[in-house]
């Protein structure tokens, strides 16, 4: 083998190594991701429906502030 060879040959082992803890991570990540997604609806879903039973109580124009 020649010198070339033996880099291909390690640069090769390295990506291969570095590729086998990145795609675990980039699993768990789209995993995570899709869960805050979820969480941000829900979230954004509550904040409407507060909002929403708010402006009901307030009083429209017109009407007596008693």
């Amino acid at each position: 083998m020649t010198e070339r060879d033996e880099q291909v040959k390690e640069a090769i082992s390295v990506v291969a190594n570095a590729l086998q803890t990145a795609a675990p991570l980039a699993d768990r990540l789209r995993v995570t991701a899709a869960q805050q997604h979820e969480d941000a609806a829900a979230l954004d879903g509550a904040i409407d429906r507060a909002v929403r039973a708010l402006k009901a109580l307030q009083p429209t124009s017109g009407e007596n502030n008693a």
